[in-house]
Parts: C-alpha cells; structure tokens; sequence
C-alpha cells in the first residue's frame, strides 16, 4: 500500500486560510480490468461536534450533537467512463464520451449497482453512504 501526502487549510469566516496542516494517507490501486484501475484512498473514522452551541448560531443548526463517522475507503479521483464500463454493461448517455471523462448523469440506483458489481467482481466491499451512516 503507498501513502499519499496532502495539506488541508484551516480558514476564518472569511475564507483566509489561516493555516496548514499537513497528513498522510493510505492508498492503494484496484484493478478492474486490464490496464483499467481504481485508486482508493483509506479515509480513518473520527467524531466531531455538529451544530452551533445552545447561545450562538442559527435555529436550523440546533441541536448541536456528536457525528461520529466510520472508517471508508474513497476514490481518489472521480469515476471515469473507462472505470465505469469495466464495471458495467449498460452505459448511461453521456454528454462528452471518452475514457478518461468522468461519468455524468447517473442516478443513485446506478451508482448503487455499480458499486455492488465492482464488490462482486473485486471482493472488496463497496457503497455509497447512507444519510444514516453520517448520523
């Protein structure tokens, strides 16, 4: 597995990056079908508070409680139509054809079967996230 190396910004309400902090990841390349590959990255679980506290913020963001999120492995690049015909038979209609485009106008039952058919074919457990897994 090699390890990816990334910054993330840390900004004020304005949107001025205040600060860096620098991580590393874990990725690894899946491959789909012949020289077709799939780069995931390993993102870790953590929990955060979401919400504004009891004398701040807005209605809608009320009540402020604790997200914890599990871990999950994530592309590291949007899928493209190459990726997409490795792992499926039918294809949508796209708008601009070409391998390394990224797919457009797939419903989420699509997306739902693609990910069941790359699990099927790679062993490796993919899906899109619930509403209730970000809960």
């Amino acid at each position: 597995m090699q390890t990816v190396e990334f910054e993330t910004p840390t900004l004020n309400k304005k949107g001025e990056i205040l600060s860096r902090t620098s991580h590393i990841a874990r990725l690894f390349t899946e491959s789909l079908s012949g020289d077709v590959h799939l780069d995931m990255l390993f993102i870790p679980g953590g929990s955060f508070r979401m919400g504004s506290p009891q004398q701040s913020g807005n209605s809608d963001e009320k009540p402020q409680h604790l997200v914890i999120i599990k871990p999950f492995l994530m592309s590291k690049y949007l899928i493209t139509q190459g990726q997409w015909k490795a792992g499926m038979r039918k294809l949508p209609p796209w708008r601009f054809k070409g391998d390394n485009l990224p797919v457009d106008r797939v419903s989420w039952m699509d997306a739902q079967k693609f990910c069941k058919r790359l699990s099927g074919k790679t062993g490796h457990e993919f899906h899109l996230p619930s509403e209730t897994q970000w809960e």
